[in-house]
């Protein structure tokens, strides 16, 4: 692994409508696109200790090497 190049931990799908009813479409500009029912994340660092919540951190492109961390109620999380 090259010097600050981060590790992908966990491979995570969203519903696309959980991340828009979060207000967070322009974080992933591609969910512009309405055909797109699923996001695939990859998440650097993740907690799934609380009973509720999957906490998520993520680097999304448009933050431009920052990072921020995505809570997924864990009860929306299943069925696919």
């Amino acid at each position: 692994m090259v010097e600050g190049q981060k590790k992908t931990k966990a491979i995570v799908i969203l519903k696309a409508d959980c991340i828009k009813n979060a207000g967070l479409e322009n974080t992933f500009p591609g969910l512009h696109n309405r055909s797109i029912e699923r996001l695939i994340l990859a998440a650097f660092d993740y907690n799934l200790e609380d009973s509720r919540l999957a906490e998520l951190r993520i680097y999304p492109k448009i933050l431009g090497g920052r990072w921020m961390r995505l809570s997924v109620p864990k009860e929306r999380s299943w069925p696919l």
